[in-house]
């Protein structure tokens, strides 16, 4: 028997959480952001670099 499962929610997770982060904690989570952000753009440009002609 074959089950097949219709996705009507979206896959991403959209809830939210009231943080209340301290000071020292806000500047982590902006240099954290930022390190991920700049590790996705160089890989993107990886990924375009190495598979954009297939």
């Amino acid at each position: 028997m074959i089950y097949t499962t219709i996705m009507i929610n979206s896959i991403v997770r959209t809830e939210r959480w009231v943080l209340l982060p301290t000071p020292k904690q806000t500047e982590y989570l902006e240099l954290t952001e930022r390190l991920y952000r700049s590790y996705a753009r160089a890989l993107i440009g990886v990924v375009y670099t190495h598979f954009s002609s297939q």
